[in-house]
């Protein structure tokens, strides 16, 4: 089954809620002002054309709806049609669409709705549903609640095609109506390259260690240890997408707190421990690349990995250990960080979307200038878990 989407139509049927249902020639004039208002160009963005059609002495002849859409396949065609009972409407206005076999193909077929007005008023959307010309009993008849927004519409000719058929008077409340997101926006987009910036908070906790073997004759091993009880990272960067694929560059700013630190050293096999010793970073900036994925699960919402490569930047470059005498010119090297990413995002506005993710970090610290003992056989490990949410905002209409 192909699932054709008409969010040019969807457009369409909601101009019809700025309007209320009038006599019958208010109703008439209303779908006549708008189609025939429209251009060619804007009628072909919808996907799906669609125009006002009026028969001669009970015939449709198609000639005119093909000729306004050269790039479409549409055959001009002449044609009766068996109606309903329309005896209980006040005014019935025929409108033809053009259904495409596939979104965005040229061939397609026309196919012909009805709307008739009640005298209440209401309106009631009559569909042909096979495309043989014949309104039978069985076939889709569409009486919307106030409440509903759309309605699903099977068309059973040459393949099963479901479309999509929104309510025309359905009217939102002002804070339900100011939060309408139009979510086709967001997938034409991801058809082509996007951009977007965004800017978010994470926080996390870890553990970090480094060991070396030293030259002092009997000592095997001197180790330092910290709990990061807290730690909480600002990001911001720019980003491009693609088919759902994304790459980002980003900066951030980092603020650590450690709960516990220790000083292990082994000597013969015997270990000792030295409590609240060591002082660790505070402060990292970091330059980055994350490289991601979205799998839609849904119009709204999306799941997917990724992974971040970043360089970090020690502010201070304060020693682990103060008490030994070291190099004045010492500093950390391969400050490095690898991030596995799970990241959820959903659709906030037109423009915008909300991310939360969780991901694991693993970086790498080279501290060996400042021991001076340093003989040989060194160790690092720097690892957290982080929790956080972003803003995206994406450029463009």
């Amino acid at each position: 089954m192909n699932n054709q989407r008409i969010p040019g139509f969807f457009a369409i049927i909601l101009f019809f809620s700025a309007f209320s249902l009038n006599a019958q020639t208010g109703f008439r004039e209303l779908v006549n002002n708008y189609i025939e208002r429209g251009s060619y160009e804007e009628q072909l963005k919808a996907e799906i054309p669609m125009a006002v059609i009026e028969p001669e002495n009970g015939v449709f002849h198609t000639e005119e709806f093909a000729a306004s859409f050269p790039d479409l396949r549409i055959e001009e065609e002449v044609f009766s049609i068996e109606h309903p009972d329309l005896s209980r409407y006040i005014d019935t206005i025929y409108v033809v669409w053009f259904l495409r076999d596939r979104t965005y193909s040229r061939t397609g077929k026309t196919n012909l709705i009805i709307f008739a007005v009640t005298p209440e008023p209401d309106v009631h959307y009559y569909f042909d549903n096979n495309n043989d010309r014949k309104f039978s009993p069985g076939e889709t008849v569409v009486d919307f609640e106030p409440w509903e927004k759309e309605r699903v519409i099977e068309m059973d000719f040459r393949d099963k095609n479901e479309y999509r058929f929104a309510n025309p008077f359905y009217e939102p409340s002002g804070a339900e109506g100011s939060k309408q997101v139009n979510y086709e926006v967001w997938e034409k987009a991801s058809r082509s390259l996007t951009t977007y910036m965004f800017g978010g908070f994470s926080f996390g906790r870890g553990d970090a260690s480094v060991s070396y073997r030293p030259v002092t004759e009997g000592t095997d091993r001197i180790e330092y240890a910290a709990g990061i009880f807290a730690s909480g990272r600002f990001t911001f960067g720019m980003g491009a997408g693609w088919r759902h694929l994304n790459l980002q560059a980003w900066l951030a700013w980092e603020v650590l707190d450690y709960d516990e630190t220790w000083k292990y050293i082994t000597i013969s096999n015997r270990t000792s421990v030295n409590y609240n010793s060591g002082v660790w970073m505070k402060n990292k900036w970091y330059a980055g690349l994350e490289l991601g994925y979205d799998i839609m699960l849904g119009k709204a919402l999306s799941l997917g990995p990724a992974v971040s490569y970043s360089a970090y930047h020690v502010i201070g470059n304060k020693p682990i250990d103060p008490e030994l005498e070291f190099d004045p010119g010492a500093r950390y090297y391969n400050t490095r960080a690898l991030e596995y990413i799970i990241r959820m995002r959903i659709i906030s506005s037109t423009n915008s979307k909300l991310e939360m993710r969780m991901y694991y970090s693993d970086s790498s610290l080279d501290a060996r200038e400042y021991f001076p003992d340093f003989d040989g056989d060194y160790a690092s490990a720097y690892e957290q878990i982080y929790f956080g949410a972003s803003y995206i905002w994406r450029f463009g209409k």
